[in-house]
């Protein structure tokens, strides 16, 4: 660009892809004009005899005031787009051809055709010009190969038409005006000017794309060759030795394994599936089970509990990645009270199971609901818990656990309001002394036991609770331990399930489910205490003459909440023993034993 030109665009910010588009269209509909004002000045000299300019040695046209020939009819000037600054762009200089000059200059021999117009209609002509022809577009292509694609230039090779020259001199030696073709050469010198700019903004475009990946996925380094062409980045595989598991990968792992553990109780197989997890991702998986099964029935909350003691227990997962799992879960409990308003009571039929014996110090809890007293929900939670665990294990159990752990009040409840605290929620057990029911010394008659539990789970049906500490503080342990007391626990317990007039009992499965853990707590998973229950049931079943449904129903109900396992109703079909309404009882459990001995052998 000569130096007194002014550009029309003076910052130099690189182009977008819309303006070189624009530009490109420019460029086509210009060149289209001049492609056809070309056309039409070939007919207004090349009309008679084939040829363009006058004869050698005669002026064609007028002589100009700059003393160029001026030759056929005026012609309308070029705009010349000046759009582009050559000089910005950072073109390493090559080699380039000096014999293809568009300027008078180089001696008389060099231009020696000028002086004899146009040869185009001879072959030596046409020769010649194909020669220069070649030779120009040579020159083009060394002088913008650093920034042309190769298929550009040989596109540009084969498709572009070289500048031909016209018009011959005068005969005084003078050189005439640049034609219209040589025009159309500077406009393809232009148009070569444009395809570098779209190649420096193109590669612009690609380094910046480069540079956003490389810090992004950390794949591409600085040092990296980068492609002359933006391809979509490869897809991210994570690494084999790669432990953390994705979120959403976590919670499908869970999932799987809480459902079939709900649908077969087999803790065996769902430790089997936790083993397969590595132990980065146990954390994850505690917070993930708590998650899933946060508004699932009362069950399905109590087994995950259960699940995770045992895991704890078998040191399958740590005390720390279960307090971890916890915390995670616990940091948004308080958000989701409104939503969920028993958030608290779910939670704390989740965290019991913990609190069944000395595997897992109570201390734990210190660490895990401690942060929550700053909301003054620690003594909420806890309290919870405790009742929990009491309905199930029996208030004397939990208080000394309690007691034995060190834990007080204090590190969660404010010291002004422990008082009231523990007498709202019923927790004076745990402070020891009188408020803790004492081991009987003597033991009553077992006749009275039977009498007062049927008072209190048939007649008033008080919770599991007050059964525990009714039992705790009357019943010494070698008679809890005797097989008649498990008879009349078992009796009283079934009792309570059963609705309806004489010859129309019908059974209440939530009555039942609900003293599950009255009955797992005394039987505690012995098969000879279990097998007597199961002939405390044949017994009752017999004294109410075989209810139509009703012993299909209790054995479904004792298998599924795990009262009696599938060992001892086995045992008890194949029994001897009590032979009395024995016939019946087993006539009306025919399909229950046929699907317990099919789904042995699937087994």
């Amino acid at each position: 660009m000569p130096n007194n030109a002014i550009p029309r665009r003076v910052d130099n910010n690189p182009k977008t892809i819309d303006q070189i588009h624009k530009e490109v269209e420019k460029e086509n509909q210009e060149k289209a004009f001049l492609s056809e004002q070309a056309q039409m000045q070939n007919k207004s000299q090349g009309g008679r005899g084939g040829r363009r300019g006058p004869p050698s040695g005669q002026m064609g046209g007028q002589a100009g005031p700059d003393g160029w020939n001026m030759v056929g009819a005026p012609r309308t000037p070029l705009k010349v787009d000046r759009s582009i600054d050559a000089s910005k762009m950072k073109i390493s200089r090559q080699n380039v051809d000096d014999s293809i000059q568009l300027r008078p200059g180089g001696g008389a021999g060099r231009f020696a055709s000028w002086g004899r117009g146009t040869t185009r209609g001879t072959a030596g002509g046409r020769a010649s010009m194909e020669k220069e022809k070649q030779q120009q577009n040579k020159a083009f292509a060394n002088r913008f190969s650093a920034l042309s694609k190769p298929e550009e230039d040989s596109s540009r090779r084969m498709g572009g038409s070289s500048p031909a020259r016209g018009d011959s001199r005068g005969s005084r030696g003078g050189f005439g005006r640049p034609n219209l073709s040589m025009q159309l050469s500077q406009e393809q010198e232009r148009e070569k000017a444009v395809a570098a700019t779209k190649a420096i903004v193109a590669n612009q475009h690609q380094e910046e794309y480069v540079s956003r990946e490389g810090r992004g996925r950390g794949r591409v380094s600085s040092a990296e060759p980068r492609p002359t062409t933006v391809t979509p980045p490869p897809a991210v595989v994570p690494s084999n030795n790669a432990k953390l598991l994705p979120h959403d990968e976590m919670e499908k792992k869970t999932k799987a394994i809480l459902d079939k553990y709900f649908q077969i109780h087999d803790v065996k197989e769902a430790q089997d599936c936790v083993k397969e997890i590595s132990e980065v991702n146990h954390g994850h998986f505690v917070s993930s089970a708590m998650n899933h099964v946060l508004e699932r029935s009362s069950q399905s909350r109590k087994l995950t509990g259960f699940l995770l003691h045992w895991l704890v227990k078998q040191q399958i997962i740590s005390m720390d990645s279960y307090i971890s799992g916890l915390l995670e879960v616990l940091e948004f409990a308080e958000d989701l009270e409104n939503d969920i308003p028993k958030i608290w009571q779910y939670y704390g039929e989740m965290i019991s199971p913990m609190i069944q014996d000395s595997s897992v110090p109570l201390s734990f809890l210190k660490t895990a609901v401690g942060p929550l007293s700053q909301t003054n929900k620690a003594g909420v939670l806890l309290a919870e818990i405790l009742h929990d665990a009491s309905h199930r294990e029996g208030y004397k159990k939990v208080a000394g656990l309690w007691t034995s752990s060190g834990l007080t009040w204090s590190d969660f409840v404010s010291m002004n309001q422990i008082e009231q605290f523990l007498q709202d929620k019923g927790l004076e057990f745990t402070k020891g002394g009188d408020s803790a029911p004492s081991t009987p010394t003597t033991g009553l008659p077992i006749l009275q036991i039977s009498e007062r539990l049927h008072e209190l789970i048939v007649d008033k049906r008080l919770n599991n609770e007050a059964v525990f500490y009714w039992i705790e503080s009357n019943v010494d342990e070698p008679t809890i331990k005797s097989k008649l007391f498990i008879r009349a626990l078992m009796t009283a317990v079934l009792t309570s399930a059963i609705k309806g007039d004489k010859g129309k009992e019908k059974l209440e499965p939530k009555d039942l489910s609900a003293r599950s853990d009255l009955l797992q707590a005394y039987l505690d998973h012995q098969p000879e205490f279990e097998l007597e229950a199961m002939y405390a049931l044949q017994e009752l079943i017999t004294h109410l003459e075989h209810p139509q449904g009703l012993l299909r129903g209790m054995f479904d109900i004792l298998y599924d909440e795990d009262v009696i396992a599938e060992d001892v109703f086995l045992q008890w079909e194949r029994s001897d023993e009590e032979p009395e309404g024995k016939g019946t009882a087993l006539k009306q459990v025919v399909q229950f034993f046929k699907w317990l001995n099919e789904a042995e052998e699937d087994s």
